[in-house]
This record gives C-alpha cells, structure tokens and sequence, in this order.
C-alpha cells in the first residue's frame, strides 16, 4: 500500500508499506462421531476403517460460514496413541480411543522480526475424540442349555457333582458363528446375596474333574465338577469372553 501527504507549499512525500492478510483460525469440525460398538469381523477383532465413519471439518474464518472457507483445503489426521487410526487392529472386547485433529492449508508470510518466532502454520485445531468399542454379536443368544435353566424354577445340582454348561456361539459381524473362542471363555460363578468379593469361583481354573472348554455340534461345552469346599446356596453362573457375556443364568448347590 502507497500513501502520500502534500504540505501547503505543495510538496508531496509517498511512503508505501506491506500488509499481510494472515489466516490465525484453525479449522472446525462440523461432523464427528460419537462413541460407537462394532462387531468383531474375526477372532482378532476389528481393523479399523476410518472412511466407515462421517468426519468433516471447515476452515471457517472470522466471519463464519456465511463467507465461505478460507484456507482450504483442510486435512483430517486421525490417530490411537501413537499409531495411525486407519487399520488398527482393536481387540474383541477392548474399547480405543480417536484422536482427530484438522489443518487447514494456510501459510505464514509476513516477515519475522528479529528474535521473534512464526506463528505456526497450517493452523490446526484443538483435538476431538471418540471411543470404537468391538463386541460380539449375542443377539441370537440361547442362552445356557440344560441341564441349566434359563429361568425359575433354576436346575439345583449337589455340591461335588459335574453341571455341564452348554450355550450356543455368538456371531462375528458377517453372521458367521464365532466357534473359535473356546481358549478364551471363562466361566465365574457368583453365589448371591454374598459379601463383595467373596464366594466368586472361576470355575475354569478347576481341573479336578473339570474338562476345557470346546466347540461340538453347534456348541460351546464345559464340565465343571464342583468342589466339596464351595459352600451351599444361590448362584450366577457366567460364561464370558473378554468381558463380554454370552450366558448368564442361576443355579443352586446343595449339600
């Protein structure tokens, strides 16, 4: 920019100066997910894929959207930890958490002074997150088989003897039954009306008489022989795999 000033006498002295038009405002998100569950597609969960999901976001400037973007085009980089968002493997059972953020394409021109630093460019926005969370799908569930009962009047079976547990496999997300997840199910019963913490049994860390969980003929099975020292009364019996329940029902031990 060029001014000029002219006195009385008529002598005029030009003196010009630059002025940078500078974009300081990072970019908007103006469409993100919120907390979402996935099925696994496998026994190894979910490959996270980012283009599964709405995210959008605008280099609006000081006068907002009305006057259009101003630095476009805006980047969307996305991460977990610190690893690339698209195509992390999240396990069954296990949430991770999104971290996104967006720059938009702006550079800085005007000159530095001396002993001063330059704003940082492109700008980029504060971080959004959101949580994916992978499960499996027990939505056609059959719940525990018998000799266990679903519902009242539940099976009552004597303390020492073997109570087969049989449920039916839960599904990965194409529909195909998840028959591969006998190494990790495991098997707690709670007796009820008990103390926090006390009279909880892992039933899978009994061997004495206890078989290992496998698949057979469209379903999951585990013999669990039970103790002489567990103590008479109610319980929830559990069946679960990476915390996700796949069947829960009551029993009753008796002397």
């Amino acid at each position: 920019m060029t001014c000029s000033v002219t006195d009385s006498g008529g002598l005029t002295t030009t003196g010009s100066f630059h002025v940078y038009v500078q974009d300081t405002i990072a970019p908007e998100f103006t469409v993100f997910p919120s907390n979402v569950t996935v099925v696994a597609t496998d026994i190894n969960g979910y490959t996270l894929d980012l283009s599964a999901f709405t995210i959008e976001a605008k280099d609006f400037g000081p006068l907002g959207e009305a006057a259009g973007e101003v630095s476009p085009p805006v980047t969307i980089t996305c991460t977990i930890g610190d690893d690339p968002g698209d195509g992390y493997q999240i396990a069954i059972g296990q949430t991770a958490t999104v971290s996104c953020v967006a720059a938009d394409s702006a550079e800085y021109r005007a000159p530095v002074p001396d002993g001063e630093t330059a704003p940082d460019a492109p700008n980029v926005s504060a971080p959004m997150t959101f949580d994916v969370f992978v499960t499996l799908d027990v939505s056609g569930s059959c719940g525990f088989e018998p000799p266990l009962r679903n519902a009242a009047p539940y099976s009552a079976h004597k303390i020492n003897s073997t109570i087969p547990h049989k449920f039916c496999p839960p599904a990965y997300a194409d529909g195909t039954p998840a028959t591969d997840l006998a190494g990790g199910l495991k098997l707690v019963l709670t007796k009820i009306d008990s103390q926090p913490d006390s009279d909880v049994i892992e039933a899978k860390d009994f061997a004495a008489g206890s078989t290992a969980w496998r698949y057979d003929d469209g379903h999951y099975i585990f013999n669990l022989k039970t103790d002489r020292s567990w103590s008479p009364g109610q319980y929830q019996t559990t069946v679960s795999y990476n915390g996700i329940v796949l069947a829960s029902t009551e029993l009753a031990l008796t002397k």
